[in-house]
Protein backbone atom coordinates (compact mmCIF):
# COMPACT_ATOMS: atom_id res chain seq x y z
CA UNK A 1 0.00 0.00 0.00
CA UNK A 2 1.25 3.50 -0.79
CA UNK A 3 2.37 5.31 2.35
CA UNK A 4 1.62 9.03 2.69
CA UNK A 5 4.52 11.32 3.55
CA UNK A 6 2.21 13.45 5.71
CA UNK A 7 -1.49 14.09 6.21
CA UNK A 8 -1.66 16.56 3.33
CA UNK A 9 -0.85 13.69 0.96
CA UNK A 10 -4.41 12.48 1.41
CA UNK A 11 -5.65 15.22 -0.89
CA UNK A 12 -3.31 14.22 -3.74
CA UNK A 13 -4.63 12.14 -6.61
CA UNK A 14 -1.29 10.38 -6.95
CA UNK A 15 -1.60 8.98 -3.42
CA UNK A 16 -5.01 7.48 -4.15
CA UNK A 17 -3.95 6.10 -7.53
CA UNK A 18 -1.07 4.29 -5.85
CA UNK A 19 -3.20 3.04 -2.99
CA UNK A 20 -6.00 1.79 -5.21
CA UNK A 21 -3.57 -0.20 -7.36
CA UNK A 22 -2.67 -2.27 -4.30
CA UNK A 23 -5.92 -2.38 -2.34
CA UNK A 24 -9.10 -4.22 -3.31
CA UNK A 25 -11.57 -2.66 -0.88
CA UNK A 26 -11.64 -0.41 2.16
CA UNK A 27 -14.40 1.48 3.93
CA UNK A 28 -13.43 4.70 5.65
CA UNK A 29 -15.85 5.67 8.40
CA UNK A 30 -17.88 2.48 8.26
CA UNK A 31 -19.93 0.47 5.81
CA UNK A 32 -23.44 1.19 4.58
CA UNK A 33 -24.76 -1.20 7.22
CA UNK A 34 -23.31 1.12 9.87
CA UNK A 35 -24.46 4.30 8.16
CA UNK A 36 -27.89 3.19 6.93
CA UNK A 37 -29.76 4.62 9.97
CA UNK A 38 -28.36 8.01 9.01
CA UNK A 39 -28.46 7.91 5.21
CA UNK A 40 -31.59 5.85 4.48
CA UNK A 41 -34.11 8.39 5.89
CA UNK A 42 -33.04 10.78 3.12
CA UNK A 43 -33.44 8.30 0.27
CA UNK A 44 -36.83 8.21 -1.41
CA UNK A 45 -38.06 5.94 -4.20
CA UNK A 46 -36.54 7.01 -7.51
CA UNK A 47 -34.15 9.48 -5.89
CA UNK A 48 -31.18 10.54 -7.97
CA UNK A 49 -28.11 9.96 -5.81
CA UNK A 50 -24.51 11.02 -6.35
CA UNK A 51 -21.79 9.33 -4.29
CA UNK A 52 -18.62 11.44 -4.44
CA UNK A 53 -15.15 10.12 -3.71
CA UNK A 54 -16.51 6.59 -3.93
CA UNK A 55 -13.06 4.96 -3.82
CA UNK A 56 -13.13 1.19 -3.46
CA UNK A 57 -15.82 1.33 -0.78
CA UNK A 58 -18.81 -1.01 -0.76
CA UNK A 59 -21.10 1.95 -0.03
CA UNK A 60 -22.45 2.46 -3.55
CA UNK A 61 -23.16 -1.22 -4.16
CA UNK A 62 -24.83 -1.68 -0.78
CA UNK A 63 -26.85 1.50 -1.19
CA UNK A 64 -28.08 0.28 -4.58
CA UNK A 65 -29.00 -3.11 -3.14
CA UNK A 66 -30.96 -1.52 -0.30
CA UNK A 67 -32.78 0.94 -2.58
CA UNK A 68 -33.35 -0.79 -5.94
CA UNK A 69 -35.45 2.01 -7.46
CA UNK A 70 -32.81 4.65 -6.84
CA UNK A 71 -30.53 5.96 -9.59
CA UNK A 72 -26.92 6.10 -8.34
CA UNK A 73 -23.83 7.58 -9.96
CA UNK A 74 -20.50 7.14 -8.19
CA UNK A 75 -17.49 9.35 -8.87
CA UNK A 76 -13.87 9.56 -7.79
CA UNK A 77 -10.97 11.63 -9.05
CA UNK A 78 -8.75 8.57 -9.26
CA UNK A 79 -9.15 6.98 -12.71
CA UNK A 80 -7.45 3.88 -11.31
CA UNK A 81 -10.25 3.12 -8.88
CA UNK A 82 -13.02 4.18 -11.27
CA UNK A 83 -11.78 1.67 -13.83
CA UNK A 84 -11.53 -1.06 -11.19
CA UNK A 85 -14.97 -0.40 -9.71
CA UNK A 86 -16.64 -0.19 -13.12
CA UNK A 87 -15.13 -3.57 -13.99
CA UNK A 88 -16.24 -5.08 -10.68
CA UNK A 89 -19.78 -3.65 -10.95
CA UNK A 90 -20.66 -3.54 -14.67
CA UNK A 91 -24.32 -2.78 -14.01
CA UNK A 92 -23.45 0.33 -11.97
CA UNK A 93 -22.31 3.77 -13.14
CA UNK A 94 -18.84 5.02 -12.17
CA UNK A 95 -17.14 8.12 -13.55
CA UNK A 96 -14.00 10.18 -12.99
CA UNK A 97 -14.86 13.51 -11.38
CA UNK A 98 -13.33 16.15 -9.13
CA UNK A 99 -15.73 17.45 -6.47
CA UNK A 100 -14.35 20.98 -6.90
CA UNK A 101 -15.80 21.18 -10.38
CA UNK A 102 -17.87 18.64 -12.30
CA UNK A 103 -19.22 20.84 -15.07
CA UNK A 104 -17.66 18.64 -17.73
CA UNK A 105 -19.30 15.54 -16.26
CA UNK A 106 -22.61 17.08 -15.18
CA UNK A 107 -23.16 20.30 -17.14
CA UNK A 108 -26.80 20.63 -16.10
CA UNK A 109 -27.53 21.99 -12.62
CA UNK A 110 -29.99 20.41 -10.17
CA UNK A 111 -29.16 16.91 -11.42
CA UNK A 112 -29.42 15.14 -8.04
CA UNK A 113 -31.70 14.86 -5.02
CA UNK A 114 -29.02 13.49 -2.65
CA UNK A 115 -25.23 13.71 -2.58
CA UNK A 116 -23.22 11.50 -0.22
CA UNK A 117 -19.72 12.41 0.96
CA UNK A 118 -18.03 9.83 3.19
CA UNK A 119 -14.69 11.34 4.16
CA UNK A 120 -14.11 13.24 0.92
CA UNK A 121 -13.96 16.75 2.35
CA UNK A 122 -11.73 15.39 5.11
CA UNK A 123 -9.18 14.42 2.45
CA UNK A 124 -9.67 17.62 0.51
CA UNK A 125 -8.73 19.78 3.51
CA UNK A 126 -5.95 17.53 4.80
CA UNK A 127 -3.53 20.43 4.33
CA UNK A 128 -5.44 22.71 6.71
CA UNK A 129 -2.55 22.59 9.25
CA UNK A 130 -4.54 24.13 12.13
CA UNK A 131 -8.32 23.84 12.47
CA UNK A 132 -8.25 27.13 14.40
CA UNK A 133 -6.84 28.92 11.38
CA UNK A 134 -7.01 26.59 8.36
CA UNK A 135 -4.74 27.07 5.38
CA UNK A 136 -6.27 29.21 2.61
CA UNK A 137 -5.87 26.32 0.17
CA UNK A 138 -8.02 24.07 2.37
CA UNK A 139 -10.72 26.71 2.71
CA UNK A 140 -10.71 27.42 -1.02
CA UNK A 141 -10.97 23.74 -1.91
CA UNK A 142 -13.81 23.14 0.56
CA UNK A 143 -15.73 26.16 -0.70
CA UNK A 144 -15.27 25.04 -4.29
CA UNK A 145 -16.66 21.66 -3.31
CA UNK A 146 -19.70 23.01 -1.46
CA UNK A 147 -20.46 25.40 -4.31
CA UNK A 148 -20.37 22.53 -6.79
CA UNK A 149 -22.48 20.27 -4.57
CA UNK A 150 -25.06 23.05 -4.26
CA UNK A 151 -25.09 23.53 -8.04
CA UNK A 152 -25.75 19.84 -8.56
CA UNK A 153 -28.59 19.57 -6.02
CA UNK A 154 -32.21 20.41 -6.59
CA UNK A 155 -33.61 23.09 -4.25
CA UNK A 156 -34.29 21.26 -1.00
CA UNK A 157 -31.84 18.51 -1.95
CA UNK A 158 -29.50 17.17 0.72
CA UNK A 159 -25.72 17.00 0.91
CA UNK A 160 -24.88 14.27 3.44
CA UNK A 161 -21.45 14.23 5.04
CA UNK A 162 -19.75 11.64 7.23
CA UNK A 163 -16.60 13.07 8.77
CA UNK A 164 -13.86 12.80 11.38
CA UNK A 165 -13.92 16.58 11.82
CA UNK A 166 -15.13 18.04 15.09
CA UNK A 167 -18.49 19.73 14.36
CA UNK A 168 -17.38 23.16 15.54
CA UNK A 169 -14.54 23.29 13.04
CA UNK A 170 -16.46 21.69 10.17
CA UNK A 171 -19.24 24.25 10.55
CA UNK A 172 -17.10 27.31 11.12
CA UNK A 173 -14.42 26.59 8.55
CA UNK A 174 -16.20 24.83 5.72
CA UNK A 175 -20.01 24.76 5.90
CA UNK A 176 -21.00 28.28 6.87
CA UNK A 177 -21.94 29.72 3.51
CA UNK A 178 -25.00 31.15 1.83
CA UNK A 179 -27.46 28.70 0.37
CA UNK A 180 -27.17 25.93 2.97
CA UNK A 181 -29.38 25.06 5.90
CA UNK A 182 -27.13 22.90 8.05
CA UNK A 183 -29.01 20.77 10.54
CA UNK A 184 -27.56 19.87 13.95
CA UNK A 185 -25.03 17.09 13.54
CA UNK A 186 -25.54 13.50 14.64
CA UNK A 187 -22.95 11.20 16.16
CA UNK A 188 -22.14 7.87 14.50
CA UNK A 189 -21.22 5.81 17.58
CA UNK A 190 -18.63 3.56 16.01
CA UNK A 191 -14.99 3.41 17.03
CA UNK A 192 -13.98 6.79 18.39
CA UNK A 193 -17.17 8.27 16.98
CA UNK A 194 -17.78 10.04 13.69
CA UNK A 195 -20.10 12.89 12.75
CA UNK A 196 -22.97 13.06 10.30
CA UNK A 197 -24.16 16.32 8.75
CA UNK A 198 -27.26 17.03 6.72
CA UNK A 199 -26.80 20.14 4.58
CA UNK A 200 -29.97 21.20 2.79
CA UNK A 201 -29.81 23.34 -0.32
CA UNK A 202 -31.78 26.37 0.84
CA UNK A 203 -32.04 29.42 -1.41
CA UNK A 204 -33.70 31.60 1.21
CA UNK A 205 -31.68 31.28 4.40
CA UNK A 206 -28.32 30.11 5.62
CA UNK A 207 -29.16 28.20 8.80
CA UNK A 208 -32.17 25.95 9.35
CA UNK A 209 -34.45 26.07 12.34
CA UNK A 210 -33.19 23.72 15.07
CA UNK A 211 -34.01 20.10 14.32
CA UNK A 212 -33.82 17.36 16.95
CA UNK A 213 -30.99 14.98 16.11
CA UNK A 214 -30.82 12.18 18.69
CA UNK A 215 -27.78 9.95 18.89
CA UNK A 216 -28.52 6.66 17.16
CA UNK A 217 -27.23 3.52 18.85
CA UNK A 218 -25.84 0.86 16.57
CA UNK A 219 -25.18 -2.73 17.51
CA UNK A 220 -22.01 -4.10 15.99
CA UNK A 221 -20.91 -2.64 12.67
CA UNK A 222 -17.51 -2.04 11.23
CA UNK A 223 -15.08 0.69 12.05
CA UNK A 224 -13.59 3.17 9.65
CA UNK A 225 -9.89 3.81 9.83
CA UNK A 226 -7.07 6.19 9.20
CA UNK A 227 -5.98 9.50 10.59
CA UNK A 228 -7.84 11.49 7.98
CA UNK A 229 -10.88 10.47 5.99
CA UNK A 230 -9.95 9.86 2.40
CA UNK A 231 -11.14 9.62 -1.14
CA UNK A 232 -11.47 5.90 -0.52
CA UNK A 233 -15.16 6.28 0.26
Amino acid sequence: MAEPANSATYKEQSYWDGRFRDEASYDWLGTYKVLAPFIAPHIRPHSRVLVVGCGNSTLSADLAAAHPTVSIISTDYSPVVVEAMAAAHPAATYAVGDVRGMGDLFPAPAAFDVIVDKGVMDALVADEASPWSPAPTAVADARAMTAEMRRLLVPGGVFLQVTFHQPHFRLRNYLESDGWAVRPHQVVPVGLGYFFFVCVRDDEREVAEPVAAPVTAIDGGGRGGGTVGGGGG
